[in-house]
């Protein structure tokens, strides 16, 4: 009679380590899937944040290449002197508008140094359309 009762002690235990092991394995899976949706979410929330600092990218170059072309074209004397055009002050505009509504640090710091050439930029373009109407009176006396 022993023999059999230590028979079923053991085949329990076994039964009890079994279904252990078992909860242990769906817990693992649980936290693993867990982790992964977390994951998942996590880079979703990312590749959106990265798609709007690209078009805020681009938006800043756009208007940076303008404000460029602005000085360029008024500080070329074979090129018709035309309306003033307001390139680099909307360029300044946007990076003062983009500095104010950040949130991220690393971006701030970056948006700053921006914002201190785009003032640089606007204070040559002042200086450019001065040089360029004395320029324009200097050349029809």
């Amino acid at each position: 009679m022993s023999t059999t009762q230590g028979a079923r002690r053991i085949f329990w235990m076994v039964r009890l380590l079994g279904a252990l092991g078992l909860v242990i394995v769906v817990v693992i899976i649980c936290q693993v899937s867990f982790q992964l949706s977390s994951i998942r979410n996590s880079r979703t929330r990312l590749q959106s944040e990265e798609d709007r600092q690209n078009q805020t990218s681009r938006k800043i170059l756009d208007h940076a290449l303008s404000a460029q072309k602005e000085i360029q074209a008024t500080l070329d004397e074979h090129t018709p002197s035309s309306e003033v055009s307001e390139a680099t002050t909307d360029f300044y505009q946007i990076v003062e508008a983009q500095l104010a509504s950040s949130d991220s640090a690393s971006a701030t710091a970056i948006l700053k140094q921006f914002a201190s050439l785009a003032s640089k930029m606007a204070s040559v373009n002042e200086r450019a359309n001065l040089w360029r109407s004395n320029y324009d009176t200097a050349g029809r006396i």
